[in-house]
């Protein structure tokens, strides 16, 4: 917990999350999705992946927002099987009707949604076993404070990220007053000396005379 809330970084934090929370819970795999949207045609992005090869999935479609997925992301809270397959909703979506060939075969599956305080969805976190009953309330506790600790972590990064922006644009923005300053006052003595000499070629002879005697003496 001390390590992800010291990260400032939200592609490190997810994948030191990820890593984590699979090898706590004794996953064959675990998988962090970024979700856009979470209606019907929702789509999820791969953005961390831990026990397996990401090559794996190099070659495969990202997963939709089935049933399945649907009930994760809007009710949130932990949904834990001990065997998936048999849940009356899986393999219900075509084209692949569960999961596509060379996908890691999962059975025991836990999954939850990662949200902020105001209940914006930020990700989903899921975990899976090809054998069934790997899970426990035990585990689903574990799950659940990892989620609420990886929302804080990302929100504080979010922050961090906005209050760097405006930091560096505020930084910009005073260099750019200063360039022009200095930009400024360069043009404004080029032609101040020149009106200066032209005054000095203007001003009578006489009293050109008067002004160097007074210096001489």
């Amino acid at each position: 917990n001390a390590l992800i809330a010291a990260e400032m970084d939200a592609g490190r934090i997810i994948n030191r999350v990820t890593e984590e929370a699979t090898r706590l819970v004794e996953a064959q795999m675990g998988v962090f999705f970024r979700t856009a949207g979470v209606g019907a045609t929702g789509r999820f992005e791969l953005q961390a992946l831990a026990g397996i090869p990401r090559e794996r999935f190099r070659s495969m479609p990202m997963p939709r927002n089935t049933p399945l997925f649907q009930q994760t992301l809007l009710t949130g809270g932990v949904h834990r099987f001990d065997d998936v397959s048999r849940d009356p909703r899986y393999g219900k979506n075509g084209p692949f009707h569960g999961t596509p060939a060379g996908h890691p075969t999962v059975r025991s599956y836990m999954a939850t949604s990662v949200r902020t305080r105001s209940g914006d969805v930020l990700g989903l976190l899921l975990f899976g076993h090809e054998q069934p009953q790997r899970f426990s309330r035990w585990h689903e506790e574990i799950v659940r404070g990892i989620a609420a600790q990886t929302a804080l972590a990302l929100d504080t990064a979010r922050l961090y990220q906005q209050a760097s922006e405006r930091a560096l644009a505020l930084t910009q923005a005073d260099q750019r007053k200063n360039e022009f300053l200095a930009m400024l006052g360069h043009e404004l003595r080029n032609p101040l000396g020149a009106m200066r000499s032209s005054l000095e070629l203007l001003r009578p002879a006489d009293q050109h005379g008067q002004d160097v005697a007074g210096q001489e003496a």
